[in-house]
């Protein structure tokens, strides 16, 4: 059934729910699960804030993600909550797959950020650590530009309004008052295979995006290496630091449009992604 919000049919379907009408502590024990899946998402996806946001105003945000996720959440509810050691249990569930579903929606933007890191590393600006206001966390210069502009690519999409759209079909797929399916402790279940492999896709995916800069400092090693053996009395280790940060950048800019085709057309892939791991859930 589809209501607008507020209006007196959907008031009345939500105050004639058998359950609402029978137990007083339903709705406060919908309200308690809901908020355990949607507060870490906020806290671990960078587009909705992760650590930049003040908390109050992580909190406003996930209130109003509630009330939108309210109608989904109280259709699939089939189990009369209460106060007691099952909704404890429960609330365990939907933080670790809150945990989940914001670790995997933070991928793209991790390999944007390591990517980045690997071309400083490379070009010898490792040691230029700079403060990551989105993640509070320390950085290399072009890791943190990748980073901010990979949120910028994001919302250019529509990413956010997309994620969350994900986010509400997961509480279709796997409503809060439902335990996960025991295979999904089974050894081989394929879910935890897909976790694990997300780590190859950020090592990898991370390399392809840093791989024109990457070969192109290898190149300058390579030719400082032979220029040094013609002539041993220069200095090609002080004259090779600034040739290898200039190339660095400069590769960086000259393939500016394929990087953001790149990070642009992984992080709407990513998204398809989320919804997959999630159906391994169910």
């Amino acid at each position: 059934m589809k209501f607008d919000y507020l209006s007196p049919d959907y008031i009345d379907y939500v105050l004639m729910h058998p359950f609402v009408r029978e137990y007083m502590t339903f709705l406060p024990s919908l309200f308690i699960l809901t908020i355990a899946r949607l507060f870490p998402i906020i806290a671990l996806a960078p587009f909705l804030g992760a650590k930049l946001l003040p908390h109050p105003v992580k909190a406003g945000l996930g209130i109003a993600l509630f009330a939108v996720a309210f109608p989904y959440v109280l259709a699939q509810a089939t189990v009369p909550l209460q106060f007691n050691m099952m909704l404890v249990f429960l609330f365990i569930k939907e933080a670790f797959l809150g945990l989940v579903i914001g670790f995997i929606a933070s991928v793209p933007f991790v390999v944007a950020e390591t990517g980045g890191i690997f071309i400083d590393h490379q070009r010898g600006a490792a040691s230029f650590q700079v403060n990551d206001p989105i993640i509070q966390n320390m950085g290399s210069p072009i890791g943190l530009f990748l980073n901010v502009f990979t949120v910028y690519l994001f919302f250019s999409f529509n990413g956010p309004i997309l994620f969350i759209d994900t986010v509400m079909e997961s509480f279709q797929l796997l409503p809060v008052d439902q335990f996960f399916n025991s295979k999904l402790i089974a050894q081989g279940s394929p879910f935890w295979d897909q976790i694990l492999l997300l780590y190859n896709t950020i090592i990898i995916s991370s390399v392809r995006l840093a791989m024109p800069a990457l070969l192109i400092v290898l190149m300058t090693d390579t030719f400082l290496g032979i220029a040094n053996r013609l002539a041993p009395q220069v200095q090609m280790v002080f004259l090779g630091m600034p040739l290898k940060a200039l190339f660095g950048v400069g590769i960086l800019w000259l393939g500016w449009f394929a990087i953001i085709r790149y990070i642009g057309a992984f992080s709407m892939s990513w998204l398809d992604e989320i919804t997959r791991l999630i159906y391994k859930l169910v």
